[in-house]
C-alpha cells in the first residue's frame, strides 16, 4: 500500500509487516547493507513537458536537472542507523522563474531493546515540485507546479507478546508547505496502536486503531479510526493485506461525521524476475492544498520486470477521487502515471528514458488538466566501505 506508511491505514498495516518480519531480520538486513555503508550517485536528467505549469492553457518547455546525492549506513549490535541527502537544480529554457534547487534528507534508525521489543524512528524532508512530491501524488493530490516543502517524522515500538502474536505503538507528524499564495498549508500528528495474531500458517487477523489532529489555516481537525486486518501469504512470492472498519471524522465546525475505511493489496511475481502490486484505499483525510478534509478512494498499479542482468522496464500508476464532506458537489480527481526503461551501460552507469502523465480535474470550478512529460537521463552511482 502507498507511502505512504504516513496514510493511516497504510501506517498501520505496514507497522504489522514489519513486527512480522522481525527484529533479528531487520538488523541482518542492516548489516547486509553495512558492508558497504557509503553510496554516492549524481547524474542528469532533460525533459520536455507539454503544459509545464500544469494549469489551463499552460506552455510547453524544455527542462534540464542536474543532481546528486550522499548516503551513509551504520550497522551496531542492537540497531542500525542511515542518513541521505540529495539536491538537485533545476533549469527551464522558456520560463525562468521555474528555475530552482530542490533538497532532501533522510534519517532512519532502528534498536533492539530485547528479543521480543524493538523501536524505529525516522524522519524525512524534502523541497521539490509538487507533481514529485509522493506525500501528495500517492495520496491522488496533483497540483500545478508550485514548490512544495514536506517533513514527516514517524516513530513506532514493537513487542512479540509470543511466536504468532504481535502487538505495536505508533506515532507520525506531517507537514506540507507551499510558496505560492491560493495553496492551503498543513500539518497532521497521529498516535495508533495495532495488534495481530497468526492463525494457521499462513493467514494473520488484527485490529488497529488511531487518532489524527490535522491542522490547516488554524481550523482543527480531527480523524479517527477503528479497522480489522487480514494477511494472506500465498506461497512465497505472494501475498494479499485487506482491512475494514469506521473512520469517525470532524468538520470545521466540530460536527461529527461517519464514514467507512478499508484498503486492499495484493502483490505477486508472475516470474522471479518480475514484480506486481495492486492497491485500494478508501481514506479520510487532509486535503493538502486544497484545504479541509476528504473522503478519497484511492488506487494503484505497480509493475517492474528485469528483462536482463542490465535491462529493466517498469510502470506505475494512482488514481485518486476525493470528495469533500463540506460541498458534496465539489471534487477532485488526480491522475499520474509513468513508464520508464533502464539500461545499464557501465557497472555503476544507467541510462534511462520514461513518459509520464499528470492529470488533475477540479468540480466544479476547473476543467481537467493535463501534462505529458517525457524524460532521458544518465546516472551515476556507487558504494564503498
Amino acid at each position: 500500500m502507498s507511502t505512504d506508511m504516513f496514510q493511516s491505514t497504510r501506517y498501520f498495516v505496514a507497522v504489522t509487516l514489519v513486527c512480522g518480519c522481525g527484529a533479528d531480520q531487520a538488523l541482518a538486513q542492516g548489516a547486509a547493507q553495512a558492508t558497504q555503508p557509503w553510496s554516492l550517485s549524481a547524474g542528469i536528467i532533460e525533459s520536455y513537458e507539454d503544459n509545464v505549469s500544469l494549469q489551463t492553457g499552460g506552455g510547453s518547455d524544455l527542462g534540464s536537472r542536474v543532481q546528486a546525492g550522499l548516503g551513509r549506513d551504520w550497522t551496531f549490535h542492537r540497531g542500525s542507523l542511515s542518513t541521505s541527502a540529495n539536491a538537485s537544480q533545476f533549469f527551464y529554457r522558456e520560463s525562468p522563474g521555474l528555475n530552482t534547487v530542490g533538497y532532501g534528507a533522510n534519517f532512519g534508525a532502528s534498536y533492539l531493546i530485547s528479543r521480543r521489543a524493538s523501536i524505529t524512528v525516522g524522519n524525512t524532508i524534502a523541497s521539490s515540485y509538487a507533481q514529485d512530491s509522493a506525500v501528495l501524488t500517492q495520496a491522488g493530490l496533483v497540483l500545478p507546479k508550485v514548490l512544495t516543502r514536506t517533513n514527516v517524522a514517524s516513530a513506532s515500538w514493537s513487542y512479540v507478546l509470543s511466536p504468532k502474536t504481535q502487538m505495536g505503538l505508533g506515532f507520525r507528524a506531517q507537514t506540507v508547505r507551499f510558496n505560492r499564495s491560493g495553496f492551503d498549508n498543513g500539518s497532521t500528528y497521529a498516535a495508533g496502536f495495532n495488534f495481530s495474531r497468526q492463525i494457521g500458517t499462513v493467514q494473520r487477523f488484527g485490529v488497529s486503531a488511531e487518532t489524527q489532529r490535522s491542522l490547516t489555516a488554524n481550523v482543527q481537525q480531527f480523524i479517527n479510526s477503528v479497522l480489522g486486518t487480514w494477511q494472506l501469504s500465498l506461497g512465497k512470492l505472494s501475498g494479499i493485506s485487506a482491512a475494514g472498519g469506521l473512520r469517525p471524522y470532524t468538520l470545521p465546525d466540530g460536527t461529527w461525521r461517519f464514514a467507512p475505511g478499508g484498503s486492499f493489496s495484493f502483490n505477486t511475481h508472475v516470474r522471479q524476475r518480475d514484480a506486481i502490486v495492486l492497491t485500494y484505499d478508501h481514506v479520510v483525510e487532509q486535503a493538502f492544498g486544497f484545504g479541509g478534509t476528504h473522503t478519497s478512494h484511492l488506487a494503484s498499479v505497480s509493475y517492474e520486470l528485469y528483462v536482463t542482468r542490465k535491462l529493466s522496464l517498469s510502470g506505475s500508476g494512482n488514481y485518486g477521487r476525493g470528495t469533500f464532506p463540506e460541498d458534496r458537489n465539489k471534487k477532485r480527481i488526480g491522475e499520474t502515471g509513468v513508464v520508464s526503461v533502464s539500461y545499464a551501460v557501465f557497472q555503476n552507469v544507467n541510462v534511462a528514458g520514461s513518459y509520464r502523465i499528470y492529470s488533475s480535474t477540479e468540480y466544479p470550478a476547473f476543467p481537467t488538466v493535463t501534462n505529458h512529460q517525457t524524460q532521458v537521463s544518465l546516472m551515476y552511482g556507487t558504494k564503498w566501505r
